[in-house]
């Protein structure tokens, strides 16, 4: 086998919702883009939801917030990503497994990488699995994260979705090859 074959796994998808799994994956995303000279596409998926009361806030308004929590959760983990790596976001509204999957067959991923919760088989049975749903539908291979990597990671990265900032500019994504 030649050293410069291409590798299988160039353009990998990082799926993230603020929780430490998704911290975790989007890592172990980054450490594989780094070491297979890979670009990354971020993606946030807006759950359609309705607000309990619409008494102090209209429908419209909590997707609008929504959208700039993502936006800017997407900008806070872009900005964490080594400037040798191509990094794409995109804020998508919908079902979670379903607009991943979409995003992964429209952006040509070889690889999705996703954090879980590893919740147990009542809720599991329940609530379904956003997980389960992409590795059954997905085009290409999915990798789960559910643990922290063995070795730290660099300090930044330490609670990325912590304290989300009301205000960012977001990173366009342009359809760029990588």
């Amino acid at each position: 086998m030649s050293e410069t074959s291409p590798t299988m796994f160039k353009r990998i998808l990082i799926a993230i919702d603020g929780s430490k799994p998704s911290e975790w994956a989007a890592q172990a995303g980054r450490q594989l883009a780094e070491q297979l000279g890979g670009c990354v596409l971020l993606v946030y998926v807006v759950e359609n939801s309705v607000p309990i009361s619409t008494d102090y806030i209209t429908i419209e308004c909590a997707e609008t917030i929504r959208r700039e929590q993502a936006t800017a959760l997407l900008e806070r983990t872009r900005l964490l990503m080594p400037d040798i790596l191509q990094v794409d976001t995109l804020v998508c509204s919908g079902y979670a497994a379903e607009e991943i999957v979409e995003a992964g067959i429209a952006w040509r991923a070889d690889l999705i990488m996703i954090g879980t919760r590893g919740r147990g088989r009542l809720a599991h049975f329940v609530l379904g699995s956003t997980a389960d749903a992409i590795i059954r539908h997905a085009r290409c291979p999915v990798v789960t994260v559910s643990h922290e990597a063995s070795h730290p990671p660099p300090a930044q990265w330490g609670g990325i979705a912590s304290d989300l900032i009301a205000s960012t500019t977001p990173h366009s994504t342009s359809g760029s090859e990588c």
